[in-house]
């Protein structure tokens, strides 16, 4: 059995996430950048019409030429659109039952809905029209307890767990893009070789291409913030996450001699002042919280989230929010090494839930090559957190 790269262990210490700053190579350019530009124009110019973010659109090669095709549906119709000899043209048209969206990664469109139960319906693109290939769907029994199945075109549905039912159609949802009329120009204006094809995340984001990638780590913690910068200082992630990339719980500071001073308006600081901490509390950075100083401190969307706790789930569902434009990946540690840490969690339990949410679940028993730093083992006693 091929086994998994383990994850470092760094991971375990602090929830981290990477930012993007993309950037373009010098090329010749390519077929896709002339589709997207082409794209781009006619929405510009109003010949493809796009109602902003109450549209879905979606990005990839539907027909199998190589080239990215670009699917717009506005309300109840639904068009992809294709770039073939230097034209764009009309390869689908069709009114969906609700969402309709493709998936690059499995080259399938999705459609979406939910009435008396819910449904994923993966159909393949056949001269023209949508031919339905499988469905996950949701019902409920004469017992009006809900079930959950699985089935292939013409063949009969199989029972499958609510946790493998939720896991597809959070992805088939996921495919679903959502942009201003502004933002998606952009995107169509950067298209690259075929870049907006969901390949696995290591093709974009590996941690050997971070720099050519132009990938910004940030460290993003519930401890004090001047504290996580000595312990990322003291680490073995020091060279990649810089003091000034260090999200945390605020204090307030003030200048030495005016802590008493209501309003930092009222004096100046000068040579030979000193910054000290008063012990008031500001911001503790948990939760919602992460999210909402991730945007004020960076201002973009990360592409990579890590957590290890409940309170990372809303910093891991900014990153893989569907109007994220970029290829996204969340992941979250499970806590189920009992032997070399004090994990107690389930890892059938735990792994499902992070599944069912859109996370890549982490075990720390299976995957983690090493715990602790050479010289320090586990301790004889567990020690509670204050």
């Amino acid at each position: 059995m091929k086994m998994r790269k383990r994850i470092p262990t760094i991971t375990l210490l602090f929830a981290m996430l990477l930012s993007i700053l993309p950037v373009k190579p010098s090329m010749a350019i390519s077929k896709n950048q002339e589709a997207g530009e082409a794209f781009a124009e006619a929405i510009s110019s109003g010949s493809i019409k796009f109602k902003g973010k109450d549209a879905i659109y979606s990005i990839g090669d539907a027909d199998g030429d190589g080239i990215d095709d670009l699917l717009i549906q506005n309300k109840d119709k639904a068009i992809v659109y294709a770039y073939k000899s230097g034209k764009i043209k009309t390869i689908l048209r069709v009114i969906p039952e609700y969402s309709l969206s493709y998936d690059s990664s499995k080259k399938v469109f999705w459609e979406c809905g939910e009435g008396a139960g819910a449904w994923a319906i993966a159909h393949k693109l056949k001269k023209g029209k949508l031919v339905e290939k499988y469905r996950y769907f949701s019902d409920f029994d004469a017992n009006d307890k809900a079930y959950y199945s699985y089935q292939k075109a013409g063949e009969k549905a199989k029972r499958i767990s609510k946790s493998k039912f939720k896991k597809a159609r959070t992805h088939a949802y996921k495919c679903e893009k959502h942009a201003t009329k502004k933002e998606l120009i952009e995107i169509l204006n950067s298209l690259e070789g075929a870049a907006s094809d969901e390949k696995p995340l290591s093709t974009y984001w590996s941690a050997d291409s971070a720099t050519a990638q132009s990938l910004r780590e940030y460290v993003v913690s519930g401890t004090e913030r001047t504290t996580t910068r000595a312990i990322v200082a003291n680490s073995p992630i020091a060279d990649y996450v810089t003091p000034n990339h260090i999200i945390g719980t605020e204090f307030e500071v003030k200048v030495k001699g005016y802590e008493t001073v209501s309003s930092n308006m009222d004096f100046k600081y000068v040579d030979g002042d000193e910054l000290v901490f008063t012990g008031g509390f500001i911001q503790k950075d948990l939760n919602a919280c992460k999210t909402i100083w991730i945007e004020r401190e960076i201002g973009q969307r990360p592409v990579l989230a890590f957590g290890n706790s409940g309170s990372d789930t809303s910093m891991l569902n900014y990153a893989i929010d569907k109007r994220n434009a970029y290829p996204t990946g969340a992941y979250m540690v499970v806590a189920d090494d009992s032997e070399r840490e004090w994990g107690m969690e389930d890892w059938e339990k735990k792994s499902a839930d992070y599944i069912a949410q859109g996370y890549h679940p982490v075990s720390m028993k299976t995957e983690f090559a090493k715990i602790y730093p050479d010289g320090i083992s586990k301790s004889e006693t567990q020690v509670a957190a204050a």
